[in-house]
């Protein structure tokens, strides 16, 4: 292992930090690019879980769902609405309340790596509540990606919420593509 590929708790390793880098490109395509029938989101709301999901599917290293087809040709609005449809009311709501949050702080359309960011600095001083939010969009969103994750349980999502937010307290930046 090399100086910059050592891990110190709370951090991520370089190579962890580069290695996520590489579908960085194919998940900025999927969002950005000409939509299939059934992969244009139908609203803001919807099209915020599609950028989480993105996030998630290259940060911190490339997701792998398992699945027929890769974790970027996931990234549907009928995707979207499956996984919704498999959460409860509240936990909809909720979800639907973290992606309004990441909204009205401008920040839909933003490439991957300012998204990350910005999610650790609200994460960083969100209340509780705030937090049972953001943690509800990344389930749903997680969700989106994998028919294997239940976007009723927050406990993954948390732990991706909380890294981004320690990344922030020390003055860490997401590296994607880097």
């Amino acid at each position: 292992m090399s100086e910059g590929d050592t891990q110190q708790p709370g951090w991520m390793s370089r190579r962890a930090f580069l290695s996520s880098g590489a579908a960085a490109g194919a998940a900025t395509v999927a969002l950005g690019g000409t939509a299939r029938a059934g992969t244009a989101p139908l609203n803001d709301v919807d099209a915020m879980v599609l950028q989480v999901a993105a996030a998630g599917a290259v940060f911190p290293e490339l997701f792998d769902t398992h699945e027929r087809e890769p974790a970027q040709e996931r990234l549907t609005a009928q995707r979207v609405t499956k996984a919704r449809g498999r959460v409860s009311s509240p936990r909809a709501q909720q979800a639907e309340r973290g992606a309004q949050r990441l909204l009205d702080h401008k920040l839909g359309g933003v490439d991957t790596q300012e998204l990350l960011a910005k999610i650790g600095a609200i994460a960083a001083s969100a209340s509780k509540d705030e937090l049972a939010d953001l943690t509800a969009l990344v389930a749903v969103a997680a969700a989106t990606l994998s028919d294997r994750i239940d976007p009723e349980e927050g406990q993954l999502a948390g732990i991706w919420i909380d890294g981004l937010a320690i990344m922030h307290n020390n003055g860490a930046t997401p590296v994607v593509g880097g």
